[in-house]
């Protein structure tokens, strides 16, 4: 869904996201600033994944979309 949160800052990493199709927003600490925007064979997650162990950022749908996840 439009505007839904996909992830939030401080959640425990579990996934690493792979978009086909849709268009997400990354936003930075503060949830308000848009880091970058990414669309069909983007990706997001993997810092949580293998530095951090949790989540850097918020992404926001900004579209309807179809992640793949590992």
């Amino acid at each position: 869904m439009n505007d839904d949160y996909i992830v939030k800052i401080g959640d425990e990493a579990d996934k690493f996201y792979f978009i086909h199709s849709g268009y997400v927003e990354v936003l930075c600490k503060n949830s308000i600033n848009t880091l970058i925007y990414l669309s069909k064979g983007g990706y997001f997650g993997e810092v949580g994944i293998f530095i951090t162990g949790k989540r850097s950022v918020s992404v926001r749908a900004q579209t309807n979309c179809i992640l793949y996840s590992i």
